[in-house]
């Protein structure tokens, strides 16, 4: 098929940023699927300005906000609507080459059925646009309806090819920074539906470190998500002691349960983005770190400040995700941070040893579509 041909692999330039991972995790099927899933959403972009009637608006140049507001959209819109924007200004310049929606998704599930989950959630939120920007329903209504549960689930799920490297770079990076020997302490923040829970666990009997787990707290606010991760991994692993609970990165942590000083590792995937506050829940992390502990978070990492990621158009329609405290020398965007941005928030917040695995600032010179890495920072004293 024409659109997976025009997919140039950038394997063998990046192994050298890519030592210390496993070769399987970054095949041509990965890279494939983040090259047309990025495709994807550009076409959905496209197709969303022509639904939303924005086509000429965008051709003038003008602000999201003046769009907003001459065209009635409803206020919670508009981070939505400066993504489209965005989107299609990042668009190469010159001829404009036809983008087939459809043909994208073929090719994608062509490659790998299991796209379906990404593709699946990407549509509902595409669908939910014009809904969202007349008004109509909240982006949370759109998206975490009765109908659309399953949806996260399938998503944020190892099975996904495109969001379980998520999960398999952050626990292994996490394995590599726990204690050489006595037993393990983790917190695990924003454990969702207990994926990236799976991916560390096998990393850990995998190695032989499950022996030496004495504590794991797996903490997710939304109970919506806890509860159904509590049974299915209680019974997958019935001799491990997993405790669950409800913790709210924006509050105190200590007046949660969560006493200071007690965690060899606090471990998350893609949360921590979402503080709203995160010079704040950084600061608690690291309160809860035992001296020489470590914080590593997987996230999505935007390659550069300023320019948008595809998936963010899922995201930009919840308020959680845009609703945080911007700074303009730590954190100058929501949603997503550069690499840049990580460094700078970790070092203010206190921590120390700060890295990214692998680092995105050397891969994405090579390949600017490579979204993922673990920041990881110890508290050194």
């Amino acid at each position: 098929m024409a659109e997976r041909s025009a997919v140039q692999s950038p394997s063998r330039d990046l192994e050298p940023h890519l030592r210390g991972f496993p070769s399987h995790l970054f095949n041509r099927t990965f890279y494939e699927s983040c090259e047309l899933i990025d495709r994807y959403t550009t076409a959905w972009a496209i197709e969303l300005a022509g639904r939303l009637g924005l086509t000429r608006d965008i051709a003038a140049d003008r602000a999201a906000s003046d769009i907003r507001s001459q065209r009635g959209f409803a206020a919670s819109f508009t981070p939505a609507l400066s993504w489209v924007i965005e989107r299609l200004k990042e668009r190469p310049a010159g001829p404009a080459r036809e983008v087939n929606r459809q043909e994208l998704l073929q090719a994608l599930l062509e490659l790998d059925p299991e796209n379906k989950r990404s593709t699946d959630l990407i549509d509902a939120a595409g669908d939910s646009y014009p809904a969202v920007a007349n008004g109509a329903l909240r982006g949370e209504e759109a998206l975490f309806g009765p109908a659309r549960a399953a949806l996260w689930w399938r998503y944020f799920d190892n099975a996904n090819p495109f969001y379980a490297i998520n999960n398999r770079i952050a626990a292994l990076v996490a394995a590599r920074h726990l204690p050489a020997e006595g037993p393990i302490r983790i917190l695990e923040v924003g454990s969702g539906t207990g994926s990236g829970t799976r991916a560390l666990l096998e990393i850990l009997a995998d190695q032989g470190l499950d022996a030496r787990l004495s504590r794991y707290v797996a903490s997710e606010p939304a109970a919506f998500f806890r509860r159904r991760a509590e049974r299915s991994l209680k019974a997958d692993y019935r001799e491990l002691e997993i405790a669950f609970t409800s913790l709210d990165i924006d509050l105190p942590w200590e007046e949660q349960g969560i006493e200071p000083g007690t965690f060899d590792l606090i471990f998350a995937v893609n949360v921590l983005h979402v503080a709203q506050d995160l010079s704040f829940s950084l600061r608690q992390a690291r309160r809860a770190l035992v001296a020489g502990g470590w914080l590593v978070a997987g996230e999505c990492v935007r390659p550069y400040a300023g320019t948008t990621v595809g998936i963010e158009m899922i995201f930009r329609l919840l308020s959680d995700f845009n609703r945080v405290r911007l700074d303009p020398d730590l954190r100058p965007e929501a949603g997503f941070l550069s690499p840049e941005s990580w460094l700078a928030i970790l070092a203010s917040s206190g921590f120390a040893e700060i890295t990214i695995a692998p680092d995105i600032r050397r891969i994405r010179e090579i390949y600017p579509r490579f979204f993922t890495g673990a920041l990881c920072a110890r508290r050194s004293g």
